[in-house]
């Protein structure tokens, strides 16, 4: 039978990539969608002759129901994974899993008594691109990676009124919101251990909307990351470059250099991709229904988003008092 999954929050992120990615899942099927916008709940229940609910512990409750996704602003995530694991639900949350450390410490333990059903999204690790190029720094194809630098730039747009402007619902700005997906995928990519943070952020009302973190590793090796979401820029873009004693790669579009016998020759491999953006969400899907059915253990961890949730609150501590913070 196929696995039951309900999607809480049927905004931008659900419509794009959950509904799609499950549609595409032959072992899953769409039961329900959550969402307090009646409006557009009955346009998607039209589309797709799915149960709808405005509540979201009246769709938890269903006994037919075996999974949730997790896709409303960021202040719900935490009472919706704790409400979804009290009913026995396997649980698939988009980032942050908290507002802050201490809701995901929470989190982590909760889960763990209620039977480890929870499962972050970290899409970006099963991007074919990121793959192929996480297979090439473990094998030393570009030697000892000394420095990374990643960032994503969204052009100012018109105000409108948001979570995301207010703290206490989304827990930070932009790095919390876009810094987090880049933070994730390099750390995955390099596997190194972060021994310190020092950030500076720019503050617009409660929460940061543009700053800059630069993250040293165990090695002596470091990274940068940079984002921001009102910048005066032509068009939004995102990078993310490597630098290693025998090469260099870079992403979106996926380039690898090498230097050999004293020449640069590049070592792409040429093969075609889909949208690694589409791949990814269909993978992470796949892999949480594959788990589900307890075919294979969990993609991702809620240990895996502590992680990151450390550092992140790191950066806010380093710009505040404005010094660098060991982790």
């Amino acid at each position: 039978m196929k696995v039951k999954i309900g999607i809480a929050g049927a905004g931008a992120i659900a419509q794009v990539a959950h509904i799609p990615a499950v549609l595409s899942c032959e072992e899953a099927e769409i039961y329900a969608l959550c969402d307090v916008d009646e409006a557009r709940l009955y346009k998607l229940q039209e589309k797709y002759k799915v149960k709808i609910y405005t509540d979201f512990e009246d769709m938890v409750k269903d006994e037919e129901l075996d999974a949730v996704i997790i896709a409303t602003p960021n202040y719900l995530h935490y009472p919706m994974c704790i409400a979804a694991l009290e009913y026995g639900k396997y649980v698939l949350c988009e980032k942050p899993l908290g507002i802050n450390t201490e809701e995901v410490e929470r989190l982590v333990e909760f889960s763990k008594k209620h039977g480890d059903k929870l499962v972050p999204c970290f899409n970006n690790r099963l991007r074919p691109d990121v793959i192929t190029l996480r297979k090439y720094v473990k094998g030393g194809e570009i030697g000892r990676v000394y420095y990374a630098k990643t960032g994503w730039l969204r052009k100012i747009g018109p105000e409108t009124p948001s979570w995301r402007q207010r703290k206490s619902e989304a827990g930070g700005g932009v790095l919390l919101n876009l810094g987090i997906h880049l933070l994730d995928h390099t750390l995955w990519i390099l596997e190194k251990k972060p021994v310190s943070v020092c950030a500076s952020l720019h503050l617009s009302g409660e929460v940061e909307d543009a700053g800059v973190c630069m993250i040293r590793f165990e090695d002596d090796s470091f990274m940068t990351l940079e984002a921001g979401w009102t910048l005066l820029f032509e068009k939004d873009f995102t990078y993310f470059n490597l630098y290693g004693e025998r090469g260099s790669a870079l992403l979106s579009p996926l380039k690898i250099e090498q230097v050999y016998k004293d020449e640069v020759r590049e070592i792409t491999p040429r093969k075609p991709e889909r949208n690694p953006f589409k791949v990814s969400y269909e993978e992470q899907i796949k892999r949480f229904v594959e788990f589900v059915q307890g075919k294979k253990k969990p993609p991702f961890t809620p240990e895996n988003a502590l992680a990151l949730s450390r550092i992140i609150d790191a950066a806010y501590l380093s710009s505040r008092e404005k010094r660098e913070v060991e982790l």
